[in-house]
C-alpha cells in the first residue's frame, strides 16, 4: 500500500468511526420532497433536501456504482431547484407570466427526480441482492421506486393545474347587448382549484412519508446490510483515494463558485433573484466537502449560523424595504404612505445598512478564510502540495467582491433618502422628462441633485464592477481546480 493511501485510509476511518453508512442523512433530505407545491412556491425548499442526500450518499456512492450514480443526480437536483426558488421570487404577484416556469420546471423537476429515485431504490435492490441476511429489502425497494416515481409525477402535475386556469381565463370585457348574461370568469375557479391540488398532494405527501420511513427504518436497522456496506466503502475508498478525493474537492469547488454567484445583487424588478441565503447555503456545503477529506475537520459552526442569520436579514430587506426603496427613488407617492418611508427618511435606513454591511463582510471574509485554511489542511493531509497563490487570489477575489457589494448597497440606500427631500423627490418626478441639459442645470443650481447624480452613478459603477469581481472569481476557482485536480472544470 502507498504513503498516500496509507494516509488516506487513516483519515477515513477517523471520519468515519462508526460503520454508519449515511441514510438518516438522505432519509431526512427525502422528507422535503412530501409537501405539495403552490406554483413554484414550495415551503420546505427542495434544494436543502437535495444537499442533504448528496452528502448523505456520499458512502453509499463509494461502495456501489447505482449509489453513485444517484448521488451525480442528486447534484444537478440541488441546482436545479435552486433555479426554481430563484425563478418563485421572480413571479411574486405575477402569476400569468410564470405559467410557463411552472409548466417547464415541473417537466424538468419528474424527469430528474423521477430517474434519481429510479437509481436510488435500484442501488438497493441490488446491493441487498449481493449481501447475505438481507431480509426483503430488495423487494421493499422495487415497490417504492415504483410508488415514488408516481408520487413525483403527480406532486408535478398537481402544480401545474391550478396555471392552467390562467391561459383559458377569459377576457372581463363588459357585453350591453340585450341576450347578456351574467358569465362567471373562471379564473374565479382557481383558488378552489389550488386548494384541491393541495389537499391532494397532502394526502399523497402523507403516503410517501409512511412509506419511505418504513423503507428505511428496515434498511438502516438491518446491521448486515449497512456493515457490508460500508465495508466495500472503505477498501474502494482506500484503493481509490486520489480519485475520490478529487471528486469531493471539485464538488466542494462547485459550491464555492454558486456561493460567489449568490453573493450578488441582481434585481429584476424590485426583487434580488440571487438571495444572499441560498448563498449561505451552498457555502456551507462547499465546507462540508472538505472537511470529508480534511485532517482538520474544524467547520466554523459560530460563524455559518452567523452567515445565516445576516443573510436572512438581508432577505427581510428585499422583501420588505427594497419596494418602498425603489418606489422612493421612482418617485412613487404611494411609497410615502408606507410605513417604511419614515424609516429611510428618518436616516435609520443608511445606519442600519452599513451595520449590516460590516457584519456581511466580516461574517463571509472569515468564512472564506477558514474554507483555505481547511483546504490547505486537505492538500497537506493528501500529500498534494501547497497552492498559496491560487488559494490567496480566490480570497482576494471573493473578499473584494464584499466590499464592493456592500459598498453598492450602502449607496443606494443613501440615494433612497435623498430622495425623501421635497428637492430630490420633485426633481425625481420630473427627471424622466428631462433633457440632459436641463438635468445639467438642475445639478448646478443644487448642489444636492449634483450629489445624487454622481453618487448614483457611482452606485451603478460598484454593482457593475462586484460582478466583474465575482466573475474572476470563478476563473480562480477554476484555475485552483485545475492546478488540484487536474481538471478545468466541475
Amino acid at each position: 500500500m502507498t504513503d498516500e493511501a496509507e494516509q488516506m485510509r487513516k483519515v477515513w476511518q477517523r471520519v468515519a468511526k462508526n460503520k454508519k453508512i449515511g441514510f438518516a442523512a438522505v432519509f431526512i433530505g427525502l422528507l422535503f420532497f412530501f409537501n405539495p407545491n403552490v406554483g413554484m412556491f414550495d415551503v420546505f425548499p427542495d434544494f436543502i433536501g437535495a444537499i442533504l442526500i448528496y452528502f448523505g450518499l456520499a458512502k453509499a456512492a463509494v461502495a456501489d456504482g447505482y449509489f453513485e450514480d444517484a448521488r451525480k443526480i442528486s447534484f444537478y437536483l440541488i441546482w436545479i431547484y435552486l433555479l426554481k426558488a430563484v425563478l418563485s421570487l421572480m413571479f411574486i404577484g405575477n402569476a400569468s407570466d410564470a405559467v410557463p416556469y411552472v409548466f417547464l420546471t415541473a417537466v424538468v423537476e419528474i424527469i430528474f427526480t423521477v430517474s434519481f429515485f429510479r437509481k436510488l431504490y435500484t442501488a438497493f435492490e441490488y446491493t441487498a441482492l449481493r449481501t447475505e441476511d438481507a431480509g426483503d429489502i430488495s423487494e421493499k425497494a422495487a415497490g417504492e421506486s415504483t410508488f415514488a416515481a408516481l408520487f413525483i409525477a403527480a406532486r408535478g402535475a398537481l402544480s401545474f393545474i391550478p396555471e392552467i386556469l390562467e391561459l383559458i381565463k377569459q377576457n372581463n370585457d363588459i357585453d350591453l347587448s340585450a341576450s347578456a348574461a351574467y358569465r362567471m370568469p373562471i379564473i374565479q375557479l382557481k383558488p378552489y382549484v389550488m386548494l384541491l391540488c393541495v389537499f391532494a398532494g397532502l394526502i399523497l405527501g402523507v403516503i410517501y412519508l409512511a412509506r419511505t420511513s418504513s423503507f428505511f427504518r428496515r434498511a438502516a436497522g438491518n446491521r448486515s446490510y449497512c456493515e457490508g456496506l460500508y465495508e466495500k466503502y472503505l477498501t474502494e475508498k482506500t484503493e481509490n483515494a486520489a480519485k475520490y478525493r478529487n471528486r469531493t474537492l471539485s464538488a466542494s469547488y462547485a459550491f464555492l463558485t454558486f456561493a460567489a454567484v449568490f453573493m450578488v445583487d441582481f434585481y429584476i424588478g424590485r426583487y434580488d433573484i440571487l438571495p444572499d441565503i441560498l448563498g449561505a447555503a451552498v457555502m456551507f456545503a462547499s465546507f462540508l466537502c472538505l472537511a470529508g477529506i480534511s485532517k482538520d475537520r474544524k467547520i466554523p459552526k459560530i460563524t455559518v449560523i452567523l452567515s445565516f442569520v445576516i443573510t436572512s436579514l438581508d432577505v427581510l430587506v428585499c422583501i420588505f424595504v427594497r419596494p418602498v426603496t425603489s418606489g422612493v427613488l421612482a418617485s412613487d407617492a404611494s411609497a410615502k404612505s408606507l410605513a417604511a418611508y419614515g424609516f429611510l427618511s428618518g436616516g435609520w435606513a443608511f445606519a442600519a445598512s452599513i451595520a449590516l454591511q460590516i457584519a456581511y463582510i466580516a461574517v463571509f471574509g472569515v468564512l472564506i478564510v477558514k474554507w483555505s485554511g481547511l483546504a490547505k489542511s486537505a492538500y497537506k493531509g493528501a500529500l498534494m502540495g501547497v497552492h498559496d497563490r491560487k488559494l490567496l487570489a480566490v480570497i482576494i477575489g471573493f473578499f473584494a467582491s464584499l466590499v464592493l457589494k456592500a459598498v453598492s448597497y450602502v449607496s443606494e440606500i443613501y440615494l433612497a433618502t435623498l430622495a425623501c427631500r421635497e428637492d430630490i423627490a420633485e426633481y425625481l418626478s420630473k427627471r424622466s422628462r428631462m433633457t440632459s441639459v436641463l438635468q445639467y442645470e438642475a445639478s448646478l443650481e443644487n448642489p444636492t441633485i449634483a450629489m445624487y447624480e454622481n453618487l448614483d452613478g457611482f452606485a451603478y459603477f460598484m454593482r457593475i464592477a462586484a460582478a466583474v469581481l465575482v466573475v474572476f472569481t470563478v476563473f480562480a476557482i477554476f484555475s485552483l481546480s485545475s492546478e488540484t485536480t487536474g481538471k478545468e472544470d466541475f
